[in-house]
């Protein structure tokens, strides 16, 4: 859970603030912005989507369901399908994946995902279907939110940094560290 909150905050603070420490541009800074914006609208998804799917099908856990077989290593009361770990985690490793397509994005992302899926299983808290469901629900909703993400951007765009010159938040700027630079574009 600190991952699906913190990782799509720190996206876009990294934009927002301009935190030029890494030599990144305007663009680069916007970039990561949006998808820190695309993210949290992912998991928004994703989670929510999972919440009304866990509640109609109402299923038990396996600790629950089987307790002489299966050693229970935490509790839950909500219902076990589908997984609500598995979708957060395929919908950021799915999201990172879209937005940066580079081998050294793209192995840790899913090796995380991957992982959820089987710790989850491993402590007696999801059957494979649940875990399962939850990647299809994470990796979907990533996929649909990317379809559209230029229409999000462009609704945004005044809570996103401005594309090219300018700057929102705090920085440091043409070698000078301002106290509080802000731009807004309309």
């Amino acid at each position: 859970m600190p991952l699906s909150i913190g990782t799509p905050i720190a996206l876009y603070a990294y934009g927002a603030l301009s935190i030029t420490a890494f030599g990144a541009d305007q663009n680069q800074l916007r970039y990561s912005s949006e998808s820190g914006l695309q993210m949290g609208i992912t998991l928004i998804g994703a989670y929510g989507l999972t919440w009304v799917l866990k509640n109609l099908a109402d299923r038990k856990r396996p600790y629950q369901q089987y307790p002489d077989c299966i050693t229970a290593y935490g509790s839950s009361t909500d219902p076990s399908w589908p997984s609500g770990h598995s979708a957060g985690s395929s919908a950021i490793a799915a999201t990172l994946c879209l937005r940066y397509p580079y081998w050294y994005v793209i192995g840790p992302s899913v090796a995380y995902a991957l992982y959820t899926g089987f710790a989850r299983m491993h402590l007696g808290m999801h059957y494979l279907t649940d875990v399962l469901s939850g990647y299809i629900i994470g990796t979907g909703m990533a996929l649909l939110v990317h379809h559209f993400s230029e229409e999000i951007f462009d609704f945004a765009d005044p809570i996103l940094p401005d594309k090219g010159a300018g700057t929102m938040g705090f920085g440091i700027i043409d070698n000078s560290i301002p106290v509080f630079s802000l731009s807004l574009s309309f």
